[in-house]
């Protein structure tokens, strides 16, 4: 399994871009979808890198794909 970046530039535009308000608000950059900032929510999220399925992290920058 490996991570790959979605092929939506839109999308990934957008998180990057709410990635960035975050560095800046907050000093790190925590998942957009995150209810709480802690180190478990900064990007790329420990719950995404942990999880052994395959497909998006949950604001859908990353995905898990076979080999």
């Amino acid at each position: 399994m490996k991570i790959i970046v979605n092929s939506d530039k839109e999308l990934v535009d957008e998180v990057n871009r709410q990635l960035k308000e975050n560095f800046q608000k907050y000093g790190k950059m925590y998942c957009p979808c995150a209810l709480e900032h802690t180190d478990n929510t900064v990007c790329i999220c420990k719950d995404f890198l942990e999880s052994e399925e395959l497909g998006e992290c949950p604001c859908g920058k990353y995905i898990k794909v076979e080999e």
